[in-house]
């Protein structure tokens, strides 16, 4: 680049690697020797936190024109709505713009939505005998549930490999044989963690579909040796994270299946439209259910509390968090509602043609079955609501009673429903939140001693933080135990509140929350119900998004409070 006459055409770079002095050196030198033709930045959509991807070192590329301030630039994208298109002119500082636009309908991909919680059989097996089907695979699967000694590994399947060439010697045309099993070719399964594409690989590859897992956890040079077998169709099919795929131009992808659908509609299209790009019919296929949707809603929750944490403007946070929450909704729309998939799409990014596509999803291939699909799965919703709400509440005074939702009893209780990935997420985050506080509290007030009540003779700690400590209008009701419930609302208050409110007015809330309950309890079995109650509408709202209003359980502190402290009057 350095030379009189440059051999080099096109330069690639990070937009990471565009931000060094080095790179920025070399970009004025070529401008000043008129060998600078255009700027181009692919996947635009970055830019912008409007998209789905929004990558910080994107926003200052637009620096970029001050080292070549005549330079012509072209942003490309295949996922950008209206307000992110205005949003990339913006960032880039784009002037007198000339947009060209294509449709996002693909006619070749068939998008459908399946509800695993209706379906009859094993989910994967009703996945494995859909592969089957798209693949082209000319023979129906037998199950190969084996003992364990007996079950083959995917590598030793494709040692077992029989290739046989296409007509014309086409590669993409290519076919794979395991067995009886003839595959034409190639998918790609979603999967939303490691174990879990472990997992599918295993299975897929026990119903007679060779299948390879690929994510971060293995070594690069064994993707590496993944991702070149799927590309040559040595295995058809490749079990992974979302993060595979960026990048890859594969002609013969003739399934994309997504086992937990996309945290928005913007990544879903862009992830399922790697299938079909040699314009063939393809598959595109979401396995749906409502712990995933839990689970989805709980990683757009905890993308939107680092969002609120970032020290940048309040109105971007405010609108990088709209465009979280709306992508989100809309992906949740896309498998709930009954309409043309392919219209839904054109919706999102402001097509101009907004026909319904006729034959190539779900919907419009058979709006009734679709219908009635979304009726069962939204009744069988209901009745799972209906049953946890009627669910006998079991309520006892062991001291598991006061952990964080009842202990194990109450998360069964109130989180019936909830899935196992999202429930363990979420119960590792309050212990390890709980256990330091409990930690901290013990170290602040290892020496405190205890003094002696004056109307009972009992000892009553002087480290406590409730309000009236000596209270005794809760038979069989200690003063500890009273303590260990406050201690268990501030930890959900923490969780709910991070970052919004001091430390301080969160500790003196959880006094005036459990107060407020106590006082109104006539006996242990109601102030344990009421206290479940509160901490599972903190947690609710937490999981919401939504900010818990502490000022509406303020009360006005009893005349006599000796052993109420602040937080702050206990650090030594």
């Amino acid at each position: 680049l350095r030379a009189e006459k440059p051999e080099t055409q096109i330069l690639y770079i990070t937009p990471e690697s565009a931000a060094t002095p080095n790179i920025q050196r070399m970009i004025t030198s070529l401008f000043k020797r008129n060998l600078l033709n255009y700027f181009v930045v692919d996947e635009a959509h970055c830019v912008t936190h409007w998209g789905h991807d929004f990558r910080p070192d994107y926003l200052k590329l637009g620096n970029l024109r001050q080292l070549a301030p005549e330079i012509c630039w072209i942003a490309l994208t295949a996922t950008a709505n209206k307000n992110a298109q205005d949003d990339i002119v913006k960032q880039l500082r784009l002037s007198n713009v000339k947009m060209f636009k294509a449709s996002t309908f693909r006619n070749n991909l068939y998008y459908d939505v399946i509800m695993k919680d209706l379906i009859p059989s094993v989910p994967e097996r009703h996945l494995a005998l859909f592969m089957m089907k798209a693949l082209g695979c000319t023979q129906k699967p037998k199950s190969t549930v084996k003992s364990a000694p007996e079950l083959k590994s995917a590598a030793n399947v494709l040692d077992n490999l029989m290739f046989k060439s296409a007509e014309n010697g086409d590669s993409s045309k290519s076919k794979e044989k395991c067995g009886k099993l003839i595959f034409v070719g190639s998918g790609i399964v979603y999967c939303r963690t490691r174990e879990e594409c472990e997992r599918m690989a295993t299975r897929l590859t026990e119903e007679g579909i060779p299948t390879f897992a690929y994510h971060a956890g293995l070594g690069n040079k064994l993707r590496d040796d993944i991702q070149d077998k799927w590309m040559r169709n040595v295995v058809p099919v490749i079990a992974a994270t979302i993060s595979f795929g960026m990048g890859i131009d594969k002609a013969d992808v003739r399934v994309v299946v997504h086992w937990t659908c996309s945290q928005n509609l913007a990544a879903y299209y862009q992830e399922s439209g790697r299938a079909g790009r040699d314009g063939k019919r393809s598959y595109c296929r979401i396995y749906y259910n409502r712990d995933d949707k839990r689970f989805l809603n709980f990683l757009v929750n905890q993308d939107v509390s680092k969002t609120k944490a970032k020290k940048i403007d309040k109105i971007i946070i405010d609108e990088q968090v709209k465009a979280i929450q709306h992508g989100f909704e809309k992906m949740v729309e896309y498998c709930e509602k009954s309409q043309c998939r392919h219209l839904s799409f054109g919706r999102y990014f402001g097509d101009d043609d907004l026909r319904p596509c006729g034959k190539s999803c779900d919907y419009c291939k058979n709006p009734k079955a679709c219908d009635e699909m979304l009726s069962r799965f939204n009744a069988e919703a209901w009745k799972d609501v209906a049953s946890s709400r009627s669910r006998k509440r079991r309520f006892d005074n062991s001291e598991d009673s006061f952990l964080y939702e009842g202990g194990r009893a109450g998360v069964k209780e109130w989180n019936a429903d909830e899935s196992d990935d999202t429930l363990s997420t979420l119960e590792s985050k309050e212990k390890q939140c709980r256990t330091e506080i409990v930690q901290q509290e013990f170290a602040k007030r290892r020496k405190t001693a205890t003094t002696t009540s004056g109307n009972n003779g009992k000892k009553v700690p002087m480290n406590l933080l409730i309000i009236e400590p000596t209270a005794k209008s809760v038979a069989s009701l200690t003063a500890n135990r009273r303590e260990m419930v406050r201690t268990t609302i501030y930890t959900a208050l923490v969780a709910n509140l991070y970052g919004e409110q001091h430390n301080d007015d969160i500790e003196k809330a959880s006094c005036y929350i459990e107060y407020n309950i106590y006082k109104n309890s006539k006996n242990s079995f109601t102030y344990q119900h009421k206290i479940s109650q509160k901490i599972a509408e903190i947690r609710k709202m937490t999981k919401e998004n939504k900010k818990y209003d502490i000022h509406n359980d303020s009360v006005a502190e009893p005349s006599k409070t000796p052993s109420f402290q602040t937080a702050s009057s206990l650090i030594y």
